[in-house]
């Protein structure tokens, strides 16, 4: 009567299993360590390079350190030696300042005693003249002891006698200042002048002390006769001991 429904059979679902094989997992393993290790060596090696060329800039800044330094020491004993002859030039070129200076004043003196030469041939002057001679500063009996030589001699067509006095100056630095210091001041006795009287010449010698902090530089001579018939003389030397 009825008509029979068909069998409905519910299919059979299979469960397959779904792990990793095993063996992957080891190989996996194997190749992360493996990676590690080749970072590892690459960073170890890596740091070495670095401080191996770390160092070797060291060293190189070091060479150069001292490459400068031995620099700067031939500068400096270059500069030392320039420095050495240009003291060397200037004490040269102060003494031939004062060769000249000295030559000059010698070439005026040999100018004036012309002029007196030639008013004595021409008879126009009948004037006298006084010059210095053989002029000479010596050591005396103490470290600031010296003797001052020099001779005055008269030129004149009149003749006659010359009287009168010399007066004795030296001049330099005492105590960093400019001093001058009379005959007075270097003479045991406290002369004040010399005395001057002669026809022809005469022949001075006196012995002056300086003091001990005082560094002379010239020396000046004034002969100043009485009367007006023989002119006044002064000259001065720069303060050299004679050789000898």
């Amino acid at each position: 009567m009825f008509s029979s429904r068909p069998k409905v059979v519910a299919p059979k679902i299979v469960h397959h299993g779904s792990g990793i094989n095993p063996a992957w997992w080891i190989v996996a393993i194997v190749l992360l360590a493996g990676w590690t290790w080749v970072v590892y060596d690459f960073s170890h090696n890596d740091s070495f390079q670095l401080s191996l060329s770390d160092n070797q800039q060291v060293e190189t800044l070091k060479n150069r350190v001292a490459l400068l330094n031995k620099k700067i020491e031939q500068i400096r004993l270059q500069a030392a030696s320039y420095q050495r002859s240009a003291q060397i030039d200037r004490s040269a070129a102060m003494l031939a300042r004062e060769d000249l200076k000295q030559n000059m004043e010698e070439l005026a003196e040999l100018k004036r005693e012309v002029e007196f030469l030639t008013g004595l041939l021409t008879d126009k002057d009948k004037k006298a003249v006084l010059r210095a001679r053989h002029f000479s500063i010596s050591s005396g009996t103490g470290s600031q002891s010296f003797f001052v030589e020099f001779t005055l001699l008269q030129l004149s067509k009149v003749g006659g006698k010359v009287s009168g006095a010399v007066e004795l100056e030296v001049s330099g630095m005492q105590a960093g200042k400019p001093s001058v210091l009379t005959l007075e001041k270097i003479t045991t006795e406290k002369l004040k002048t010399l005395k001057m009287g002669f026809k022809n010449f005469q022949n001075f010698k006196q012995e002056i002390n300086l003091p001990k902090d005082f560094e002379p530089g010239q020396l000046t001579i004034r002969a100043i006769p009485t009367g007006k018939v023989v002119d006044k003389l002064e000259i001065s030397r720069p303060w050299q001991l004679t050789a000898g």
